[in-house]
């Protein structure tokens, strides 16, 4: 939550392509924390021969909407800060 203000604040400023950085590289750590800790938490063992393609998609395509969201969050911060 806190990001978002200091996005927004960065923006307000005139500096979109900082901004846009900064939440890329935001988003590349959230990537690697999650993956630490879904390999930490992680008991399932999948059989050799069992099709994973499934499930790549639907964490694939919840990691896509979740970006734009944010992204739409970031570039109009004044719907988020509307929200609250």
């Amino acid at each position: 939550l806190a990001k978002f203000f200091i996005f927004k604040t960065v923006i307000a400023s005139g500096h979109l392509l900082p901004a846009v950085l900064a939440f890329a590289a935001s988003y590349v750590g959230v990537i690697y924390y999650l993956g630490i800790v879904g390999r930490v938490f992680n008991i399932a063992v999948t059989p050799a021969g069992e099709d994973r393609g499934y499930r790549l998609c639907s964490t694939f395509g919840g990691m896509l909407l979740g970006s734009l969201v944010l992204m739409v969050l970031m570039l109009t911060p004044g719907i988020f800060h509307g929200l609250i």
